[in-house]
């Protein structure tokens, strides 16, 4: 284009969607549409006219968030808005929107087009997206094959709970039909037990169990904060591995250590043969010179050399992700909800669990036999939900890790508009692998069979990963001026949506 930025800012600014005195503008139909609120449309609408500059104005192609992208599907609806107006007098050139063809390859292209549109958005606006509307890469696509349109009149969306509650409250509905035969069954079985009169005494008993049980979470909880005294971190930065576990927890971290021991050309993909499955062993030849490794890594190898299946080395690493962890959650890039011990989650189990069958001969047959069934399902539920909580990342952490992911995005080539395939050095393939996952060797060959193999234990729903080979989900394409997407040149910039 001709004119400056300014210029089309300015453009952009005075540009309205809808005519005067229009009843249901263009936000609230987008708000309507999606179930989100009033605000959230009106700050989805800015991005996407952010989006549509980003196109217009950056050398390389670029995919919009899922959010933007539904604002962009809704202003094509306006034919006359987005055509004789918008792309004619505001941008001043067309913009197409082109679905996916599907596939691995196009699932790639586009998380390395969404890649570089979080990349030039903050270098054209000098600030960080929000992260609310322009999700990492690997959220951006994780979802995006299961989105579907729902008509709400015909149908309830109820969110999907964890599947230890689905099964839990499915053995208790189970249960309750069978509450009188299971009373007399209990009867027949059971020996006489202490006189009804101490029924009130033991539920009292029980109770207080219960209670102290639950209590064991938040005292655990606040004795390991204050025994907690981690390293500083170095430089105020975060490290690789801890950028691991950030963006990706343990599996992430497993899928550092195995790029930087195959860079190092220590361990390498041995073929499946007919009764064994592909697996990762030590290079037959090692480097003259021994290189330095970190302890996890030395632990990975260690691993390897002892023929460990891919979750066996998951597991192994567990030690290092907790201790990282700790360290993330005392400088404050995480939540600081711990996880309970196994140790912790079974005596909050079978503790209750003892002190109801202990009373079960006396209470079985008494008004309160409900109550003490009642009380021990609801400590377990909640033993349950408190033990297997995860800690969240805070918006301090999600602000240091949007940084670092836009850092190490390798440089573009002005010839292929596609990512280097020459290897980093292994500081730089480091941390990209900690923050990009999969995707960060994406354009590697020595990398693609170690990548095949984790990407197959360890999906994308498991690992959050940028490079999933997932067909993409749907991808749309924008291409200002010329029909398919490569590197357009001069027409200002291709892109894809991915939505």
């Amino acid at each position: 284009m001709s004119d400056s930025l300014p210029e089309l800012l300015e453009r952009i600014e005075s540009f309205r969607f809808d005519p005067p005195g229009c009843s249901l503008t263009f936000a609230d139909r987008l708000a309507r549409e999606n179930g989100w609120s009033s605000g959230h449309a009106d700050r989805v609408v800015r991005e996407y006219l952010r989006f549509c500059v980003l196109a217009v104005r950056c050398d390389h192609p670029v995919t919009p968030s899922v959010d933007v992208d539904q604002a962009w599907h809704l202003h094509l609806t306006y034919t006359r808005s987005y055509w004789d107006h918008f792309c004619k007098t505001v941008l001043q050139q067309p913009l197409h929107h082109d679905p996916t063809t599907g596939g691995p390859s196009e699932g790639r292209k586009f998380r390395d087009w969404y890649a570089r549109t979080l990349h030039s958005y903050y270098r054209l606006f000098h600030e960080h997206p929000p992260a609310d509307i322009w999700p990492s890469p690997e959220l951006r696509f994780a979802d995006a094959a299961e989105l579907r349109w729902i008509n709400t009149r015909r149908f309830w969306l109820i969110r999907k709970p964890p599947h230890c509650t689905v099964w839990i409250g499915a053995m208790v509905v189970a249960a309750l039909p069978g509450w009188d035969n299971l009373r007399n069954a209990l009867l027949n079985w059971l020996p006489h037990g202490l006189h009804a009169g101490m029924a009130p005494a033991l539920l009292a008993l029980q109770a207080v169990v219960c209670f102290a049980m639950l209590l064991l979470c938040p005292i655990r909880d606040y004795w390991k904060k204050q025994s907690t005294s981690p390293q500083p971190l170095p430089s105020g930065e975060p490290t690789a591995e801890e950028l691991a576990v950030l963006a990706g927890g343990r599996n992430r971290l497993l899928w550092l250590a195995v790029v930087r021991l195959r860079a190092l050309g220590l361990i390498t993909v041995d073929k499946p043969g007919l009764f064994r499955p592909a697996r990762l062993v030590p290079c037959s030849e090692e480097p003259t010179e021994p290189p330095r490794l970190t302890p996890l890594d030395t632990a990975v190898l260690t691993g390897i050399r002892h023929q460990l299946a891919l979750p066996a080395l998951s597991r192994w690493a567990q030690s290092y992700h907790d201790r990282i962890l700790r360290r993330l959650q005392y400088h404050k890039f995480v939540s600081e909800s711990l996880i309970t011990s196994p140790g912790i989650l079974a005596l909050q189990l079978c503790v209750p669990l003892l002190t109801f069958l202990a009373s079960l001969p006396t209470l079985v047959n008494t008004a309160c036999f409900p109550h003490s069934v009642w009380l021990t399902v609801g400590t377990i539920i909640l033993s349950l939900m408190t033990g297997v909580q995860t800690s969240r990342i805070t918006s301090y952490g999600r602000h240091v890790l949007l940084s670092k992911r836009i850092e190490t995005l390798p440089e573009e080539s002005d010839e292929t508009q596609q990512m280097t395939a020459v290897t980093p050095p292994l500081p730089q393939l480091s941390s990209a692998a900690a923050v990009h996952g999969y995707a960060a060797v994406a354009a590697l060959q020595e990398f693609d069979e170690v990548r095949a193999l984790l990407q197959k234990s360890f999906p994308a729903r498991q690992q959050p990963a940028a490079d999933s080979s997932s067909d993409g989900g749907g991808g749309c394409g924008t291409t200002g001026g010329c029909s398919g997407c490569g590197g357009c040149g001069g027409c200002g910039g291709c892109g894809g949506c991915g939505g």
